[in-house]
């Protein structure tokens, strides 16, 4: 199945917001491109191309704002996509109307630094964070040639209405899962950017994790970053409530072997089953992971996703 069969079974209009890092032009409008040629209507809002006067923002906070609550207020959007990470995200979260992203459970896609937006969604029990390619990404990830059909088709999992009993998440080569600690497990998944994450606690916007499945990686991190933000997870009781930890891509992030010896460090805190290389990143292939579906993770190290 190509690229359609992604979106038009249940998408009709998708709207493209960018409530982090300031976007290419040319690179969005191909992304667009992409989606038109998928079936899908697209509304690009109106301050994706603001100028901010800060390099390292898309818009103003109220900009990003308006746009936001505005694809929720659009009854003819379906379905949102961040056009990128970056940083900014979480300037949003005390300014949102979550009554108002309480109302539809649209599909909010992204990853990276909208992990901000996705655990602040958690919280507030809001809209459907998913965790999958942006489109900054979108011909590297889904479109380039047939080996993306391992992300295409978790793309069009997480955005299902209903999962087929029996739905196996597996690693792209076929291979299992590499234990660290074993155990099962079952819970709807938190995939979290670690350093965002580690950058939410104490604060409103960090999710309870008892009965989660908690998914993290990162990108361009030292091995001590990475330590200091496994320490502030743990030191916030994160790493005691998780029913499992998974260890997804980290790409960058120092030594292969530092890395993992400080991986097991950490993972003799969890309380439940670790698993080390999950196939979510900042790489392709990747998951894509609606977090109001369920993972079953069974003692053999299968995973299951369960639709509810």
């Amino acid at each position: 199945m190509g690229m359609e069969g992604i979106f038009m079974q249940t998408y009709k209009c998708a709207a493209l917001i960018a409530p982090a890092g300031r976007v290419e032009r040319d690179k969005v409008e191909q992304s667009v491109a992409l989606l038109k040629k998928s079936g899908l209507q697209v509304k690009v809002m109106p301050h994706v191309f603001s100028d901010t006067g800060e390099r390292h923002l898309a818009a103003a906070l109220k900009e990003r704002l308006e746009d936001l609550h505005a694809c929720w207020q659009d009854k003819n959007i379906d379905l949102i996509f961040c056009a990128r990470g970056g940083f900014g995200s979480a300037h949003l979260l005390p300014h949102i109307d979550w009554h108002l992203l309480r109302t539809r459970r649209i599909p909010l896609i992204g990853y990276s630094d909208i992990t901000a937006l996705h655990m602040g969604m958690i919280c507030q029990k809001a809209g459907t964070p998913i965790a999958a390619p942006m489109p900054i990404v979108f011909n590297e990830a889904l479109f380039r040639s047939e080996e993306n059909e391992y992300t295409r088709y978790y793309m069009r999992l997480a955005l299902a209405d209903n999962i087929p009993a029996g739905t196996e998440l597996a690693r792209p080569d076929g291979k299992p899962f590499d234990i660290i600690r074993a155990g099962s497990a079952l819970g709807r998944p938190v995939v979290a950017n670690l350093s965002v994450l580690a950058s939410l606690c104490g604060t409103s916007w960090f999710p309870k994790l008892r009965h989660r499945i908690l998914i993290i990686e990162d990108l361009n991190e030292d091995i001590y970053k990475l330590d200091r933000y496994l320490t502030q997870l743990l030191q916030c009781g994160a790493l005691t409530q998780c029913e499992a930890l998974f260890f997804g891509q980290f790409t960058n992030c120092g030594d292969d072997k530092d890395r993992m010896k400080l991986f097991r460090r950490f993972a003799a805190r969890v309380k439940g089953p670790v698993i080390f290389d999950f196939p979510f990143g900042h790489e392709f292939p990747s998951v894509s992971l609606n977090m109001r579906h369920h993972l079953r993770l069974e003692k053999n190290g299968e995973i299951f996703i369960i639709d509810t």
